[in-house]
Parts: C-alpha cells; sequence; structure tokens
C-alpha cells in the first residue's frame, strides 16, 4: 500500500457552504398572505390557480413561503391574476 505524503489528503474535507432558505424571509410573502387574507382567497384556491398556468407545485410551495424571489414571469402573473402590486423593496431580504 502507498503512503500518503500529505497530512492535507489525511484530513476530511471541509464541508461546503450551503445556500440555506429560510420561511418568510423574502417580505413579498408576508404581503400576499395579507392580502389573500384581505380578499378572503384561501391558499388551496391560489394553489389550483396557479396550477392552471402549470406553474409547478414546489415553486407555488416556494412562493407562499418566501424561501427565494420568484422569477419574474411568475409574479408577473400573480399580479395580473389577483391585482396585487409588488414594489421593488418587496423582493430584497428581510432582516429576520
Amino acid at each position: 500500500m502507498a503512503k500518503y505524503q500529505s497530512e492535507d489528503l489525511l484530513t476530511p474535507a471541509k464541508k461546503q457552504k450551503q445556500v440555506k432558505f429560510y420561511p418568510k424571509k423574502y417580505p413579498f410573502a408576508d404581503k400576499f398572505h395579507h392580502f389573500l387574507d384581505l380578499k378572503n382567497i384561501r391558499v388551496s384556491t391560489f394553489e389550483k390557480t396557479l396550477r392552471q398556468y402549470n406553474v409547478p407545485q414546489e415553486t407555488i410551495r416556494c412562493f407562499l413561503a418566501g424561501r427565494h424571489v420568484p422569477n419574474s414571469w411568475l409574479s408577473h402573473l400573480v399580479e395580473d391574476i389577483y391585482g396585487i402590486r409588488f414594489r421593488h423593496e418587496d423582493f430584497e431580504r428581510g432582516m429576520r
């Protein structure tokens, strides 16, 4: 068996930084949940509506949880369907 010449090969690899997604990280999710409550629209109704536009279920859940910024197509689709307007600040990271 060959012997290792370097101690670096014997040390465990460092963990890579992983991107973590936290619920309600972006303020647009809170704003949209308040909007749904005011209009008396159920979350399940919202999900069914977006499924009609072939939006994947996981994408809908990420949007509702505010885990990451949605692509512009999705945000514009939600704006067009429900008439809500998001501001640029709604898609900036929250301090939570």
